[in-house]
């Protein structure tokens, strides 16, 4: 089965996804983070991940409340980690916003207008590059200016500004005696022949992908 490049390659994806990390083990991830609940009745796993949800937004909320800077900490840390990178460079100056970087012998141009260079990282990741990070380093101008708005306190705060309301318990709930009938059984269910099925069944291509991700 051949699946197009774009779904599985950095290098082709979209630059307005701004994202420098691909992963198709997001399944392993999520039964790993819902541990005991996963394996249980539908309605107790549901109920579990809707209070962990609802502590996770909650907390995640109040972390960021806590940052004094204009990005998120994890992204300003990968950025100055590059900052450090970039005195291993050496600049050349076209104007104030164009500039050639050398790096190892190869040459990348940089345009600061643009946010954009020719290695590619800044322009998929929305985080500056080594060679950008050199050109901002010299024009005196913050970092933080040059990092993709996607990843600012101010639209992280937008993702964890609602909140997961408590659900009461069913012994509180209203009484509906006008409901017909009042007791609704399950459905039938016939029990299919063997042991359950608890491990997840992988898709075909998970293989394929995850060997050609970084080819």
């Amino acid at each position: 089965m051949k699946i197009d490049v774009s779904m599985w390659a950095r290098h082709a994806f979209p630059i307005d996804l701004k994202n420098d990390h691909v992963t198709n083990n997001i399944a392993e991830s999520f039964n790993a983070w819902i541990g005991e609940f996963r394996g249980k009745p539908i309605m107790t796993l549901l109920e579990g991940v809707r209070t962990k949800v609802m502590s996770m937004v909650h907390k995640r909320h109040e972390k960021g409340l806590k940052w004094t800077k204009e990005i998120m900490p994890n992204i300003l840390k990968k950025a100055n980690e590059q900052m450090e990178w970039s005195r291993h460079c050496n600049l050349h100056v076209a104007s104030q916003t164009e500039f050639e970087v050398l790096d190892k012998n190869v040459s990348y141009r940089v345009n600061l207008h643009r946010m954009s260079c020719d290695c590619r990282i800044w322009d998929l990741s929305g985080i500056p590059c080594r060679h950008a990070c050199l050109a901002i380093s010299h024009q005196r101008d913050n970092i933080e200016v040059y990092t993709d708005r996607s990843f600012s306190k101010e639209k992280y705060m937008m993702a964890y500004t609602h909140v997961i309301h408590p659900i009461p318990d069913v012994k509180f709930w209203k009484n509906l005696d006008d409901v017909q009938p009042s007791t609704i059984l399950p459905p039938p269910l016939r029990r299919l022949p063997g042991r359950p099925r608890k491990s997840r069944r992988k898709e075909q291509a998970s293989n394929l992908m995850s060997e050609q991700a970084w080819q």
